[in-house]
């Protein structure tokens, strides 16, 4: 896969790892702890795929050369929770490219 709305298969690999790692209780930035100390009973989630028109989730087909297409991300009240409403987002590269975040 050279390219998924905008990234490169490197990139998809790097954000999903990347939000695991910070989220993982084996993780190094324990996300979800903070978002505890802050007072929301909302916790990141994060799996490979995606939620289709319908607002299933789906996973097939999301490999290429052994690596996934696409990673989802979502807040819910419990790890993988999922509500039956869902609201969808998707980054591209070009709206995210427009986004400055220097201090």
């Amino acid at each position: 896969m050279e390219d998924r709305e905008g990234y490169s298969r490197d990139e998809v690999g790097e954000v999903g790892h990347g939000l695991h790692d910070m989220i993982s209780s084996n993780g190094s930035t324990h996300l979800n702890e903070l978002m505890t100390a802050v007072g929301t009973e909302l916790h990141f989630s994060s799996h490979f795929g995606h939620y289709n028109e319908r607002a299933i989730f789906e996973t097939a087909g999301q490999f290429s050369g052994g690596y996934p297409m696409r990673y989802t991300f979502w807040l819910a009240k419990r790890s993988y929770g999922h509500s039956g409403v869902v609201t969808g987002l998707t980054a591209s590269r070009e709206i995210l490219d427009k986004i400055d975040i220097r201090h």
